[in-house]
């Protein structure tokens, strides 16, 4: 969706536009040169129990340039359970925070969940003192659970938020697995925000 597309493309653009830069992949390290600019790339790990390991990608932090507009901050948490990446985007100038995409640590083989990707999360925002006002997703996952229900109990006051569309996904799922309304609401109304594709919103001084 076009909205969680501009995110994640504030990272992409940062590493093709500007630099010097490392990124970090499962801790091999890819650098390249260029003239000295703005952001300032680096790495760290949090290890946490059951043998697991969530990995900071990578981190973006732009350093202070009068004759450029802010740039978003992105800082991603890879987990490594399931592949997948959390990001965490942040406004430089107010520390205004939002979350993309976390996970709910899952268990397959005892069937428990927990929340140590959570709390990584939870652990770098406070470190860092942000102000987290949004936890969205970029669509409906297949590929592991959400963390939302467990951010927004540690940040009561930021908005969760997905695509407008995710009212058919539910209309389906509710279609398939013969749920009744009392079941699953198809409304969308699980979520504090649905967007529409061309929505933008103010995250301290930048526009998403």
């Amino acid at each position: 969706m076009l909205l969680f597309r501009q995110a994640h493309k504030i990272a992409q653009a940062n590493f093709r536009k500007q630099a010097p830069r490392t990124l970090c992949y499962h801790y091999s390290q890819f650098t390249s040169s260029a003239p000295s600019s703005s952001l300032a790339f680096t790495k760290s790990k949090t290890p946490h129990h059951n043998n697991l390991l969530h990995k900071s990608y990578f981190s973006t932090t732009p350093i202070n340039n009068t004759m450029a507009p802010p740039s978003a901050s992105v800082h991603g948490l890879f987990h490594s359970g399931t592949s997948t990446m959390t990001y965490i985007v942040t406004c430089p100038t107010t520390l205004s925070t939002l979350i993309i995409d976390s996970v709910l640590d899952y268990d397959s083989s005892s069937g428990r969940t927990s929340n140590s990707h959570g709390d990584a999360i939870v652990q770098y925002c406070t470190e860092n003192k942000l102000n987290v006002e949004y936890i969205l997703e970029s669509h409906v996952h297949a590929d592991h659970l959400t963390g939302a229900k467990y951010l927004k109990s540690q940040f009561p006051t930021a908005k969760t938020g997905i695509g407008a569309n995710v009212t058919k996904v539910q209309e389906v799922f509710s279609e398939i697995f013969n749920y009744t309304p009392q079941d699953l609401k198809t409304d969308g109304s699980q979520f504090d925000v649905l967007f529409k594709d061309g929505d933008t919103f103010q995250l301290g001084e930048l526009e998403v």
